[in-house]
C-alpha cells in the first residue's frame, strides 16, 4: 500500500491557524511559484493545523510509514525568532509521533515518522475517509508555524525550469510489509539552526546611554582570523539588531562563507513613539560593529555588501552609496533614502524586491529611484511581484540576492573607510 497526498490539496475548511503578524493579512495556506525560482507549498503562520483527507484500501498490520516534507515558517523566511516548531503528526485522530522542526532553508526537512505493526490496526484505516494532521500546538513559547511543501528548489539554487517529477515531494503513506528501511535524509537536507552561530555585540544607544545588542553571525567552523565575506542587514521596524528575521537567508549566506552582521536603527521598542537613533550617529555606530568584525575575522573588501528590509532599506542604500566597502546592495520593500545621495548611490549594484499592492511603502518609491540610477548609468535590478503587499516572506528570494552579489561589484571599488 502506497497513498500519496498533495500538500496542496488540504481540507483549507478545516484548517486552522493563529495568524499572527501585524498587518493581518491572510497568507495562509498560500501556494507560490516565483518566476525565479520554484517552490509549491501549503502554510500557516503561529499555532495551529493542517488536515488532509485520503482513502485507503483498508487496515493494515504491518507497519505504517509517513513522511513529508516541513519547515517551521513560509518558503525563503523565517520569523523574528527564528524558532523551531513541533509538529504533531496524528491519523484519524491518533497521534502517530513529532518531530521538531527548524527554520526553513528554501526546501524543507524530509521528516519520518514510523506506526509500528501492533499499533498500525488501532488506526482503522478504511477504503472510505480518512484524516491526517499536521498540528503546531499553542504553548508559552512562540512558534514560527509550518510549511509542508510539494514542490522545492534545491539549497541556493535558482530554478529556471520547473523541478523535476523525482524533486517532488507529496506527503506519503505507506505499509511496510517487508520491514522498516534505515531513514536516511538526502543529502540536501543539511539546514542547521541559525541560532547556533548567533554571537552578541554590545554597543551604546547614545542618545541615553542604553545599550543594545547586535547579532553577529559567524559560518561554522570560521576560526578568528579566518577570511571570509560580509553582509551588513539593517532591520526593518519589526526586528531588531539581537534577533533572527531572515533565517533563511542567513543560513544560505553562512554556506556561502559570509558573516552577517544585524544592525538596528530601532531603540527602546516598549516606547511609543519609538523612538530612532539620529542617522549620523546610526553610522557610526555600524561603522564601529563592522570594525569590530574585521578586527576578528579577515573580511575580504570585494565582499562586503548591505541589505536592508522596509525601514532599513533607505539607511541600507544611504549607507552604500557613502561607504566606499559596500560593492553592492540590496532592499526588500524600502523606504526612500534621501535623493541627494542618488549620485554617489550610482556607483553602487542595487537590486530591489517590491509587491506592486504594497501600501506602507508605494511601489513608485522603487520605480522613481530605478528610473533616476538607470539615467545616471547605474546598475539596478527591480523584481516588482504582482498583487503583494508589505510582506517580505512573499517577496524575498536569498538566493538570487547571494547570486546578486557575488556577479556585481562596486565601480572602482576600494577597501576605503566612508568619505
Amino acid at each position: 500500500m502506497r497513498i500519496a497526498i498533495d500538500p496542496l490539496n488540504l481540507a483549507k475548511s478545516r484548517s486552522q491557524w493563529s495568524v499572527r503578524r501585524w498587518d493581518a493579512v491572510d497568507h495562509s495556506f498560500l501556494a507560490m511559484t516565483f518566476d525565479d525560482a520554484v517552490f509549491q507549498h501549503a502554510s500557516g503562520e503561529g499555532a495551529g493545523y493542517i488536515e488532509y483527507d485520503f482513502t485507503a484500501p483498508g487496515a493494515s498490520n504491518a507497519p505504517l510509514i509517513v513522511s513529508a516534507r516541513l519547515s517551521s515558517e513560509y518558503a525563503y523566511g523565517a520569523g523574528e525568532k527564528a524558532l523551531p516548531s513541533e509538529v504533531v503528526v496524528s491519523l484519524n485522530g491518533q497521534e502517530i509521533g513529532r518531530s521538531r522542526v527548524i527554520p526553513d532553508n528554501a526546501r524543507g526537512q524530509l521528516c519520518r515518522w514510523v506506526v509500528p505493526a501492533e499499533k498500525a490496526g488501532a488506526l482503522k484505516l478504511k477504503a472510505g475517509g480518512n484524516v491526517i494532521r499536521f498540528t503546531v500546538p499553542a504553548s508559552k513559547d512562540d512558534a514560527n508555524g509550518l510549511s509542508i511543501y510539494s514542490d522545492a528548489i534545491g539549497i541556493g539554487e535558482i530554478a529556471v525550469a520547473p523541478v523535476t517529477s523525482a524533486e517532488r515531494l507529496p506527503i506519503v503513506i505507506e505499509s511496510a510489509e517487508m520491514g522498516v528501511p534505515p531513514f536516511t535524509p538526502p543529502a540536501t537536507d543539511t539546514a542547521f539552526d541559525v541560532r547556533a552561530c548567533a554571537r552578541y555585540r554590545t554597543l551604546v544607544n547614545t542618545i541615553d546611554g542604553q545599550t543594545e545588542d547586535w547579532c553577529v553571525f559567524v559560518p561554522p567552523g570560521l576560526e578568528p582570523g579566518g577570511k571570509a565575506g560580509l553582509i551588513v542587514y539593517f532591520h526593518s521596524m519589526y526586528g531588531k539588531g539581537d534577533t533572527i528575521s531572515l533565517s533563511s537567508f542567513v543560513q544560505l549566506a553562512l554556506r556561502r562563507n559570509l558573516v552577517v552582521l544585524g544592525v538596528s536603527r530601532r531603540m527602546k521598542r516598549d516606547e511609543q513613539p519609538w523612538p530612532y537613533i539620529p542617522l549620523p550617529t546610526f553610522f557610526a555606530a555600524v561603522e564601529q560593529a563592522i570594525a569590530l568584525v574585521r578586527e576578528e575575522f579577515a573580511i575580504d573588501p570585494l565582499r562586503i555588501y548591505s541589505l536592508g528590509s522596509s525601514m532599513g532599506g533607505g539607511p541600507s542604500l544611504q549607507f552604500a552609496a557613502t561607504h566606499d566597502f559596500i560593492q553592492a546592495a540590496a532592499v526588500i520593500h524600502g523606504i526612500e533614502m534621501d535623493k541627494a545621495y542618488r549620485e554617489r548611490l550610482a556607483a553602487v549594484p542595487v537590486l530591489i524586491f517590491h509587491g506592486s499592492a504594497d501600501e506602507p511603502v508605494p511601489v513608485t518609491i522603487t520605480t522613481e529611484l530605478e528610473t533616476a540610477l538607470n539615467e545616471l548609468r547605474g546598475t539596478i535590478k527591480t523584481v516588482i511581484r504582482p498583487g503583494i503587499r508589505h510582506e517580505w516572506r512573499y517577496l524575498f528570494n536569498p538566493a538570487q540576492t547571494l547570486e546578486f552579489f557575488a556577479q556585481h561589484q562596486r565601480r572602482q571599488a576600494s577597501a576605503g573607510t566612508a568619505t
